[in-house]
């Protein structure tokens, strides 16, 4: 449509507007019979504004079905991405918005119209021309600032981007103070810029760094100690920089307590950014190693700095932290990371204390453990996991301190069955059943306890467990002893929790929430979709690194196939005989070889009964009952019969009673009593 056209066009919407106004003075006839309808109906429809704009006259007119049909007949258009964000800066969000308020059928449409715009506005090819307009004229630059700032963090990490790809210094510059224009929202860029390797880009970081100062934008020293390692480097930039955020001079000494200031900080998390960025835990990760490794070129000496440093590098994928490491040893860099809950960097660490064996890294000088020990008891289960698989690449020969921990930690894992497990603790057993049953519906297999003893157990006996709910009215003990002793053991310390309060104690439920990490004070829920809600929410809740039902089975997979290698080829202060009960109870009645070899191996009286029950249970295949028998045999040639005369009666039974049986089912029964016969002979 041309321009002359359009103003046609405009002029006979404007006149409907106009009839519209007078009707309202009359009594209304029928929507379809008013002029004004018929007049709007009338205009040309050529692009999607005129659908829009017409609908809305229809509506102010009372002609809802008008209007609505024009939505359909718009919507079966299927305008373009582009056609429908050209669409918004025509008649604006809040005609469309409206309009998706009035009729739900222009709803869907009115969406992807918003969401079309934003993405054209933030589109790298409109970021990239206001970049260029940065190094026009200085109006012109700071019309670009202005709708780049309107563009929000897409334009802010736009503009940080060409400034790592600039060349040109009056470029760089411009882009500087664009960076410094968008703050708050650039701050995070900045402060990342100002450590960069880069120094063309640290230059120009500082450089904004100090003009946020000059501005009164800095309420805190953790900038100052950004620019602080290069500033005694003699970067001109951060000399400047440092004298206008610092208040004290330039000296080593001043630095180091900078610098430890700055990293204690951001170690203990809180709000690093007023805008509350979702990725502040991260950012802070980030600049906490970027100011550790500059605290560790201060001093080498010390080795406490370049553990720090290199657990935080590792935790932030830094690879050059393999560097320090060699030089302040592994095993204390893993230390640093378990005393800092940095469990990236933890695995990271006891992976390559892994690969490096030798019995050393179990050595311990005095009655800590060693830090790989240690880490069996982490939080994180991956943390867990990994220090276990690590301790049996390695394989000790000699007892260490912690050495029982390594059992209890590959019999927990080896329990995994890959489920979606819950726990729900109430009072009111009835209570906590139905709100484990609508957990169904998300796909968890919850159980329900009424105490809170009973409920930390459950929680903690499985490798499954995914969240826990509990019942702000709860007792034995009570919920608040009950978060602690969750908190307090490390299979459930990172485990999501919702605390469920009482109607009018919602306000206390919160209070005692905000004493713990990943709990959330919540309304007891009494429908699936609120029950279900939550559960989708504490899920969010769970750290980077936990592993997901297909990682759980793996793990137990291999878990097992180390419990097997270490009974059958020891060493023997494990003592697994002394832990025969929850052995048998991870390998059941044998579902696989392995199982079977590990049970024949044990040699205690519960393995051999387990052996036996495997062997005559009817509801087992022949083949798996035969193959139980002759692990049974294995068993007894090797420790001899260890069942109880009862359990030796009770198979005389079974046998007798299998007379009309198959007679494959009489040949293992009979195997059975020939192996015991055999071994009394």
């Amino acid at each position: 449509m041309s321009e002359r056209a359009g103003k046609r066009w405009w002029i006979a919407l404007v006149a409907c507007w106009s009839l519209a106004s007078a009707a309202a003075a009359q009594p209304a006839p029928p929507a379809a019979d008013s002029p004004a309808v018929r007049a709007a109906l009338a205009l040309p429809r050529t692009e999607p504004r005129h659908y829009v704009q017409t609908a809305i006259v229809l509506l102010d007119l009372g002609a809802t079905e008008e209007a609505t049909q024009l939505v359909q007949e718009l919507v079966a258009k299927d305008p373009s991405a582009a056609q429908l964000a050209e669409l918004v800066s025509q008649v604006g969000t809040g005609q469309l918005s409206r309009l998706a308020v009035a009729l739900p059928e222009a709803a869907p449409l009115a969406r992807r119209a918003i969401a079309a715009a934003a993405a054209a506005a933030t589109s790298p090819e409109r970021l990239g021309r206001l970049v260029e307009r940065l190094a026009g004229e200085r109006e012109q630059a700071v019309d670009a600032i202005r709708e780049l700032r309107a563009t929000g963090r897409k334009g802010a990490e736009f503009a940080a981007q060409q400034l790592r790809e600039a060349a040109d210094p009056t470029v760089r510059a411009r882009l500087r103070e664009a960076l410094v224009a968008l703050d708050p929202i650039s701050r995070p860029l900045i402060y990342e810029a100002t450590l960069s390797e880069d120094p063309n880009v640290s230059n120009e970081g500082a450089y904004a760094l100090g003009r946020l100062a000059e501005l009164n934008r800095i309420r805190s020293r953790l900038p100052a100690a950004l620019v602080v390692g290069a500033a005694l480097r003699g970067s001109e930039p951060a000399r400047w920089a440092y004298s206008r955020l610092a208040d004290e001079p330039l000296t080593i000494p001043s630095a180091e307590r900078l610098l430890d200031t700055a990293i204690e900080e951001l170690l203990a998390g809180g709000r690093l950014f007023s805008d509350e960025r979702d990725d502040s835990p991260g950012v802070s990760r980030r600049l906490a190693a970027q100011l550790a490794r500059e605290r560790w070129r201060l001093d080498e000496r010390v080795e406490s700095t370049g553990r720090l440093a290199a657990a935080l590098m590792l935790e932030a994928g830094d690879r050059t932290a393999n560097e320090i490491a060699a030089r302040v040893g592994v095993s204390g860099v893993l230390q640093a990371a378990l005393d800092n809950g940095l469990h990236l960097a933890a695995v990271r660490a006891a992976t390559a204390l892994g690969n490096e064996g030798g019995e050393s890294v179990v050595a311990t000088r005095g009655l800590r453990p060693a830090p790989l020990v240690a880490a069996l008891e982490s939080p994180h289960p991956a943390v867990r996991y990994t220090a276990a698989k690590a301790l049996v690449a390695i394989n000790p020969q000699q007892p260490y301190s912690g050495s029982s921990l390594l059992i209890d930690t590959l019999l927990y894992f080896a329990r995994s069955q890959g489920e979606q497990r819950a726990v729900v603790a109430s009072p009111q057993l009835a209570r906590a059943a139905a709100t484990a049953g609508w957990l169904a519906a998300g796909g968890y297999a919850a159980t329900p306890a009424n105490r809170g003893a009973a409920a930390v157990d459950a929680a903690a006996e499985s490798p499954d467990t995914q969240l826990v709910l509990i019942d702000q009215s709860l007792s034995l003990p009570g919920a608040r002893e009950t978060l602690f002793r969750l908190r307090r053991r490390p299979q459930t310390a990172l485990v999501p929790v919702g605390l469920l309060a009482a109607e009018g104690r919602l306000a206390d439920a919160q209070r005692l929430a905000e004493e713990h990490d990943a709990v959330v004070a919540v309304a007891r829920p009494h429908s699936v979709d609120a029950t279900v809600s939550l559960a989708e929410r504490l899920a969010e809740l769970r750290p980077d690194g936990w592993p997901d039902a297909s990682v759980r089975l793996r793990w137990a997979s291999e878990a097992r196939e180390a419990i097997a290698r270490l009974v059958d080829q020891g060493p023997d202060f494990y003592a697994w005989s002394r832990r025969s009960e929850d052995l048998v109870g991870v390998l059941g009645f044998g579902s696989d070889g392995q199982s079977l070899s590990t049970l024949a191996q044990l040699g205690t009286p519960e393995s051999q009964a387990r052996l036996v029950d495997a062997a005559t249970l009817a509801a087992r295949g022949v083949d798996d009952r035969r193959a139980a028998a002759d692990a049974f045999a294995k068993s007894v040639d090797r420790f001899g019969v260890l069942l109880t005369t009862d359990q030796i009666r009770e198979q005389y039974v079974r046998y007798n009673a299998s007379e009309t049986a198959p007679e494959a089912t009489q040949q293992v029964l009979g195997r059975v009593l020939d192996t015991i016969e055999g071994a009394r002979r």
